[in-house]
């Protein structure tokens, strides 16, 4: 199987999230792309800032969508 990753930027303070990003890149195993998420999602808020994260109370969504192979 191959995955993608979905993602998407959230806010507690408004209650909603953009729209889901599907990241460019493929995985070979569920294990690899969340792997990818957690660490997408970590350089996410880091780049956000803390000032951003807590006035906006952001977090990040995320799963890994399963593409059928031929």
């Amino acid at each position: 199987m191959i995955y993608t990753l979905v993602l998407a930027i959230c806010s507690a303070l408004a209650g909603e999230c953009t729209a889901p990003d599907i990241g460019p890149h493929k995985y070979q195993s569920h294990y690899d792309c969340m792997h990818a998420g957690y660490i997408t999602s970590i350089r996410t808020i880091q780049d956000l800032g803390a000032t951003d994260v807590n006035a906006h109370k952001i977090y990040i969504q995320f799963y890994c969508s399963e593409e059928q192979t031929l």
